[in-house]
This record gives C-alpha cells, sequence and structure tokens, in this order.
C-alpha cells in the first residue's frame, strides 16, 4: 500500500470515526447528545459536565414546578444530584467520574 492510500484510508475512517463519534446519553425523560470527542481533553469534560448540569436541573424544575415549599426544594436538588449521577453513569467514562469528583467533595 503506498503512502497516499493509507493516508487516504486513515482519513476515510476517522471521518466514519466522526460521523459514529456522537453519542447519546439518556435516562428516563432526559436526554443528552454529545460527541466522544468531547471526552478527550479537560475543557471538553468541564462544558460536557455543566450540559449534564442543565440538563438535570431542566428536568427537576419541570417535575417540580409549582411547588414552593422548603422540602419540595430539598427534593429538587436531591433530584438534580440523582439525574447528574444517572448521566455520568450512563456515560461511564473515568475523566466524567473525576469531573463529577471534584464538583461534588
Amino acid at each position: 500500500m503506498s503512502q497516499k492510500t493509507k493516508t487516504a484510508t486513515l482519513f476515510a475512517a476517522a471521518a466514519l470515526m466522526a460521523c459514529a463519534s456522537l453519542t447519546q446519553a439518556h435516562a428516563g425523560a432526559y436526554e443528552l447528545r454529545f460527541a466522544e470527542a468531547a471526552l478527550s481533553t479537560d475543557s471538553g469534560v468541564e462544558r460536557l459536565y455543566g450540559e449534564i448540569v442543565a440538563v438535570a436541573e431542566e428536568y427537576c424544575d419541570d417535575y417540580f414546578r409549582g411547588y414552593r415549599m422548603v422540602r419540595n426544594r430539598a427534593n429538587r436538588e436531591r433530584c438534580v444530584d440523582d439525574v447528574i449521577v444517572d448521566i455520568v453513569s450512563d456515560i461511564d467514562h473515568p475523566r466524567l467520574y473525576e469531573e463529577h469528583a471534584r464538583w461534588t467533595n
């Protein structure tokens, strides 16, 4: 195989991997789409974790909408924590577990 062919084959393989790298994490009624490449850098993991938190907050805000009691605010916070853990576990990546531990400790 010539050098040109190897390069073209690598580019084709990279293009296929890029198309297949859009991943989805979901649990119940919440869903998050992300590129696997986000897990390859610290800034990508931080950004993804921020998106996970936003999804969790949106889901729990919708679930607890209209409830104003203090007890329900505590339940909402517990809901957010549970959703974050669900999504991080669903993605199941060491760097994301590290980011979660950093924010929860």
